[in-house]
């Protein structure tokens, strides 16, 4: 499904420590998250996605149009990069490494 898409929707009302949008970066599917912190904090300054405001429908409505006429290449690209760099095995093995060994 990440493959076809055109995009990912996460209208979350809330987020922590979501893993959602390490599929959609896997698979270079862009997302579309709603601006709560945990996603705003990623999305805003990685380049893999749009945010609308939480709880605007409008908002919702229109990004997913802008979305559905986009190129999408530059935000798929970023998302791999974005993968590549936090979510990929051997940099979840190092980060772990590094924690345990302040320990």
């Amino acid at each position: 499904m990440y493959q076809h898409a055109h995009c990912t929707v996460y209208p979350y009302i809330s987020a922590t420590q979501s893993g959602v949008l390490s599929l959609s970066f896997y698979f270079q599917t862009p997302t579309l998250t709603s601006d709560v912190p945990f996603f705003k904090k990623i999305i805003a300054t990685s380049g893999v996605g749009m945010l609308f405001k939480n709880g605007n429908y409008n908002d919702l409505k229109s990004k997913l149009s802008q979305v559905c006429q986009s190129d999408m290449k530059a935000m798929t690209e970023n998302g791999k990069k974005y993968y590549d760099t936090h979510y990929e095995g051997s940099v979840i093995r190092k980060k772990l490494i590094e924690i345990y060994n302040e320990l």
